[in-house]
């Protein structure tokens, strides 16, 4: 029987025309995704997750267009930065 063995995840983002891209892993079985397992910034079109054990996960992305460390929000908490998640 073959055992699994940690892998890492390559994520490729097209039409990033300016900022910063922010990513995280997070367990596709997590309540909560306050606590991710693994984060990753660049400002290339391409994030790499490394040494990612076997399991099911889940990815929440946004690219932060005025390069201030966070998700920019309407008063009403609707994203004004392009964001997306996988399930």
């Amino acid at each position: 029987m073959a055992t699994a063995q940690a892998a890492d995840i390559r994520l490729q983002v097209e039409n990033v025309a300016q900022g910063v891209l922010h990513a995280e892993l997070h367990s596709a079985d997590a309540t909560r995704w306050d606590a991710p397992l693994q984060r990753m910034s660049g400002s290339r079109e391409t994030l790499v997750f490394h040494d990612v054990p076997p399991g099911r996960y889940a990815v929440q992305l946004f690219v932060d267009v005025n390069a201030n460390g966070r998700l920019d929000l309407t008063p009403r908490g609707l994203p004004t930065e392009p964001v997306g998640f996988s399930s």
